[in-house]
């Protein structure tokens, strides 16, 4: 939940040569950061909500990624589907601010990140 960490991301980007064709491999490499380079993350105006990040995080863990981004729900929350899932919604639901998660990485499509809940 850094703020600024959007910055760690397109640091990534930026020596991509050292670590692109690890997928192909079977290794992933994954950052997701809760803000763009030029936001700050804060916490919501709802404690139940904590921050808009993780509370996209663990709503994606908890099923509402699966099948999300046109895949069809299988039980199983996939990288893509997380990924997606969280850039997608990461906004503060209590006051509608939008939030700018970035991605930096590869990874094997097929891994499952967590079975979803049913």
């Amino acid at each position: 939940m850094a703020c600024h960490s959007g910055y760690l991301t397109d640091a990534l980007r930026g020596v991509s040569a050292a670590w692109q064709g690890r997928s192909l491999a079977g290794r992933n490499l994954s950052v997701l950061a809760s803000v763009a380079a030029d936001q700050l993350s804060d916490a919501s105006e709802d404690p139940a909500i904590g921050n808009a990040f993780t509370y996209a995080v663990t709503t994606a863990l908890r099923g509402a990624a699966d099948g999300f981004g046109g895949k069809t729900a299988d039980g199983r929350v996939d990288m893509e589907e997380l990924k997606t899932y969280v850039i997608s919604t990461a906004h503060d639901p209590s006051t509608g601010q939008q939030h700018s998660p970035r991605f930096a990485g590869e990874y094997v499509s097929s891994e499952v990140f967590a079975a979803s809940p049913r």
